[in-house]
């Protein structure tokens, strides 16, 4: 019998540095909380569960290809993100970040496709 291991990924932004998108300063402490609830052995027992904090597009994306390059299909993961949602001009889910620009949305924010696009290189099911 496989034993599923649990993984969870938050991003999370509360800050846009030079950007028109409002600041929201609670989006950091909801991870950090949630995180707590799933370390707990008692509710769900989460083996790991990262919190990459008001970081730049580059760095996000590569945590996140990081996050699943060496997991198994057996585990569970859980991507988890706070903060402003935007539809670009495709109708496409753009996540900004720290570094997002308004003006250049697809070329600067984390397109949420980008997690699918990870995740399907491992051939799993994937549910959003």
């Amino acid at each position: 019998m496989v034993t599923e291991k649990r993984f969870a990924l938050f991003i999370a932004t509360s800050e846009y540095k030079g950007s028109k998108f409002k600041s929201l300063p609670s989006s950091v402490n909801d991870v950090e909380r949630l995180g707590r609830v799933l370390k707990d052995p008692n509710i769900d027992g989460f083996m790991s569960v990262k919190t990459v904090a008001n970081r730049p597009t580059n760095t996000v994306c590569k945590a996140i290809s990081q996050f699943i390059e060496d997991k198994k299909q057996s585990d569970v993961l859980l991507v988890y993100y706070s903060g402003h949602g935007v539809l670009d001009s495709d109708g496409s889910l753009c996540l900004p970040l720290r570094d997002t620009e308004k003006r250049y949305l697809s070329a600067t924010a984390l397109e949420a496709e980008f997690i699918t696009r990870e995740m399907d290189k491992k051939d799993w099911d994937v549910w959003c």
